[in-house]
């Protein structure tokens, strides 16, 4: 490990001596002069703040979006890459030129950012486990403004396994991260936990990714996860690409609650979760019920003193009001936030996401309040990606099917609130569907020489990863399966659409 760790250092004393000068000197240049220095210190693809260059003796304004900007460009991630100017207002004298200089932003998500992390432990690979934490050592770099660039490099970090199916079905592994202090990573907000998803059975690799960016559109889900597709090493060896995301937990920057258990009427973090049959809990503390359907308290940890049944019975009454209300369609929005609520289930249903009443369907009241979806998470089974269940198509409603989501099921059978659903997806229709098709373009191509390297090191394609359905195995290239998700929500949200207008959907036929 120390030898390993030297090799770090050094590397990084190697790329800290590669400097670009972003000022330059003239005397008596001419426009053309100037406009080539300009155009040489100016980076192409922006994916970072950067210092806006400058020439001796002479005076130049710079401007943005028709707002004077100094020192530095602020870059913000955009949802899609954005190809824009820099303009330059120089003035030589008495004379004045203004040049414009052209600059794509990248989203934070694109493979063309390179971010490439390594991750060296004394434990091999094979051998960690989902229960215990091991130190590590860890390397992360990136192009930033289309220069090579360290992130960072430190060993207080430890690694576990983590993930369910994933964890036992698949070779490529998913991981959890644990810095010692609260760090940022390529941008992301800093914690102390993150998430390394192995993407192994989604062979687009950005479904995660796609169903986030969609998520972050939605005006009345207030957190959605950021990632980050990334490169990985583990003690010297490629193991492809991962997506690197943020742990879902409540956090500063994440899940903003107070749940603190001194109090019966504090915030919660519930998950909907029916592997409470398959790991033999029970109710009463950590887990309540309502029917057939399980809970975990997430927040406030049931083994904090202080929480009492007291609070687990609090909350699960909360639970039974949304219930209650949603199947008498009376006083719901004492009890739900209807907007949150309709944004989270278009999300799920888009997706067509296989867990919306399985897992990893978060929940959370803050004290005083009305109950809240959210934030959304795991959709590497979604979008045509499941084989065990019959209608994978892009057709069909599936999570108010019986014995999938109740709330989703209720919340449609009330004509009110069908109608209510059906005006907010033609919004999302009209507005954000066209965004989210072309972001899959975008992501698809960047992420693309990622991609050939991930199915070299894992050779996949062409062949039965569980659950991939018939029409993903058949597809033997990167592009294809990226075409696939573009081609299944072009067709599941123009069939929303269509079947929203008819008497059947008004009437609530597809729901009794």
């Amino acid at each position: 490990m120390v030898l390993r760790r030297l090799s770090m250092i050094l590397i990084t004393l190697l790329m800290t001596l590669v400097m670009v000068s972003c000022s330059a000197s003239t005397s008596d240049l001419s426009i053309e002069e100037i406009e080539e220095t300009l155009l040489n210190l100016v980076p192409r693809f922006v994916n970072d703040d950067f210092e806006l260059p400058t020439i001796k003796d002479l005076r130049i304004t710079w401007t943005y979006e028709d707002e004077t900007i100094t020192d530095l460009f602020p870059y913000v991630s955009p949802m899609i890459e954005t190809n824009t100017q820099l303009i330059a207002a120089i003035k030589n004298g008495l004379t004045t030129t203004t040049l414009a200089f052209p600059i794509t932003l990248v989203p934070a998500e694109s493979g063309r950012n390179a971010r490439v992390m390594r991750i060296e432990t004394d434990v091999p690979i094979d051998q960690i486990d989902r229960e215990t934490y091991v130190d590590a050592s860890l390397m992360a770099t990136t192009d930033r403004n289309g220069i090579a660039d360290l992130e960072i490099v430190t060993d207080m970090v430890r690694i576990r396994g983590r993930g369910n199916s994933s964890w036992f079905t698949y070779p490529k592994k998913p991981y959890r991260l644990r810095f010692d202090e609260k760090t940022s990573l390529f941008g992301m907000t800093p914690a102390k936990k993150y998430v390394l998803l192995a993407e192994y059975g989604d062979k687009s690799l950005l479904r995660n990714t796609l169903a986030f960016k969609f998520a972050q559109m939605m005006e009345h889900l207030t957190y959605t996860p950021e990632s980050r597709s990334i490169e990985v090493y583990f003690n010297g060896v490629y193991e492809g690409v991962y997506t690197l995301t943020e742990q879902v937990e409540v956090y500063d920057g994440k899940v903003e609650l107070d749940t603190s258990p001194d109090r019966i009427d504090t915030g919660y973090f519930v998950e909907l979760d029916m592997r409470f049959y398959e790991q033999g809990e029970t109710v009463g503390t950590e887990w309540f019920k309502i029917g057939d359907v399980p809970y975990q308290i997430k927040e406030p940890k049931y083994d904090e003193p202080g929480f009492t049944t007291a609070h687990n019975t609090f909350i699960k009454h909360a639970f039974e009001s949304v219930q209650d209300a949603l199947a008498t369609g009376r006083n719901v929005d004492q009890y739900l936030d209807i907007d949150n609520a309709i944004d989270y289930f278009i999300v799920m249903e888009l997706f067509k996401n296989v867990d919306v009443g399985y897992s990893s369907v978060f929940i959370q009241k803050a004290a005083g309040d009305v109950v809240r979806l959210g934030p959304v998470w795991d959709f590497d089974i979604s979008t045509g990606n499941i084989d065990y269940i019959p209608d994978y198509g892009p057709e069909g409603f599936y999570g108010t099917q019986p014995n999938k989501n109740v709330w989703f099921r209720l919340l449609m059978q009330d004509e009110t609130l069908r109608m209510r659903f059906k005006a907010r997806y033609e919004i999302i229709y009209e507005e954000k569907i066209p965004l989210l098709l072309d972001i899959i373009d975008n992501l698809g191509q960047d992420i693309r020489p990622l991609a050939f390297r991930n199915f070299e090191r894992h050779d996949i394609l062409g062949t039965y990863v569980w659950p991939n359905p018939p029409e993903v195995v058949g597809i033997n290239t990167h592009a294809g399966q990226v075409a696939y998700v573009k081609d299944f929500l072009e067709i599941r949200s123009a069939w929303l659409y269509t079947t929203m207008q008819t008497s059947a959907y008004r009437n609530g036929v597809y729901f009794q």
